[in-house]
């Protein structure tokens, strides 16, 4: 059976057998981490673990234990190939405010009395108590495609929001070394070790809800470039996150200026002199950068976004583009997600929802093309 141990430094699973003692769990988690610690089967340190068997404690395969530390004592977990979530070290990181009002809020969606209340001013009922939100029936009613990420999070965890969810990113790695007793991969694999099967579908919530400019003369001096040369143009988005009301416990981004790093367009295609995480770039521009980052913090706002133009003119000469992304199309070519999943990697989402405190991102990709219009 597996027995999950949640700590500080993450939650490492064990596997044990009914008829291991206490004392063989704990070996069998320091081999994961060295600290000193205290079995407990509540996150508060009460209820202690008692002495004897797994059996005898009443444990059974999936029981969540937690290892209490002393204040301050908190490493890094070994690399022992099990299946842990360990901090990551980006988790200084500016913790968005947006995040802290939404986890301090009980985020329901207050209803009016109606016509089918039969009770006073200060009770309630089914027709008029507050709705979760990540309610079905309301979201269809207004249109809402997509959870925002903290009802998705709310709603695995049946709304309580002492009952974190824990998500963690999809693991595809093959269990190494196999507790069965077998060849390590790639000499030998079974149901144990393999990883779970991938099923593509529809992601159910979206991070980040909805995108606005602070000020219109942004697009508009952003466009200027490719009015004038008619080459694409690249830029990074500096900006904050917000409540979104408009989507049950939503963030929007909200940008305020735009960055355009050295690059070199064509009617086709731009190419960035420097992107965060990639290798081989000048120096003049990592310092053109990392000076714009600073500037940016010290007005309170932070690299929340990228946009680049995909702009064809039609030829009419009435300022008309042609529609090239659409559903018998495209809408993002693959180095575009490629490059998308990169940026999303290096600036990364913090969540308390995840036992790795990391969880997606807030990175926004924004591409100004042509639509189509019926005229």
């Amino acid at each position: 059976m597996i027995i999950r141990v949640r700590s500080p430094n993450g939650t490492v699973r064990v596997e044990v057998a009914p008829e291991n003692t206490i004392d063989d769990l704990r070996n069998k988690i320091r081999e994961s981490w060295s600290t000193a610690f205290v079995l407990a089967k509540n996150p508060n340190g009460s209820d202690g673990v008692n002495e004897g068997t797994i059996a005898s404690n009443g444990f059974g395969h999936g029981q969540m234990l937690y290892a209490i530390f002393a204040k301050g004592q908190v490493e890094e977990t070994k690399d022992t190939g099990a299946n842990t979530s360990q901090p990551d070290a980006r988790l200084d990181i500016w913790r968005d405010p947006v995040d802290t009002y939404w986890n301090g809020t009980e985020g329901k969606i207050p209803r009016t009395r109606s016509k089918l209340c039969n009770h006073g001013h200060n009770a309630m009922c089914d027709y008029c108590s507050p709705l979760e939100p990540f309610n079905p029936v309301y979201l269809e009613e207004k249109g809402i495609k997509h959870l925002s990420f903290n009802a998705y999070a709310r709603s695995l965890s049946k709304g309580t929001q002492g009952k974190l969810a824990f998500l963690d990113p999809p693991d595809f790695k093959v269990k190494s070394p196999c507790t069965t007793g077998h060849p390590p991969w790639p000499k030998g694999i079974c149901s144990k070790c393999q990883p779970s099967a991938i099923t593509l579908s529809r992601q159910k919530f979206r991070i980040v809800d909805h995108l606005e400019f602070e000020d219109s003369s942004l697009i508009d001096n952003f466009l200027g470039y490719w009015r004038s040369s008619g080459s694409q143009r690249f830029g990074y988005m500096y900006g904050y996150f917000a409540p979104y009301p408009e989507v049950p416990l939503g963030i929007k981004a909200v940008v305020c200026a735009i960055y355009e790093p050295p690059q070199e367009g064509s009617e086709t295609e731009v190419e960035v002199g420097h992107v965060p995480g990639k290798e081989g770039s000048p120096p003049h521009a990592i310092a053109e950068l990392k000076s714009v980052g600073s500037l940016a913090e010290a007005c309170g706002l932070k690299l929340i976004g990228m946009i680049f133009t995909d702009l064809v003119d039609d030829g009419s000469k009435t300022g008309k583009v042609v529609c090239k992304r659409h559903i018998k199309s495209y809408y993002t070519s693959s180095l575009e997600a490629l490059f998308s999943a990169k940026m999303q990697n290096e600036l990364p989402n913090i969540s308390d929802y995840a036992g790795k405190k990391i969880f997606g991102s807030k990175f926004v990709s924004c591409v100004l093309t042509g639509m189509f219009t019926i005229d």
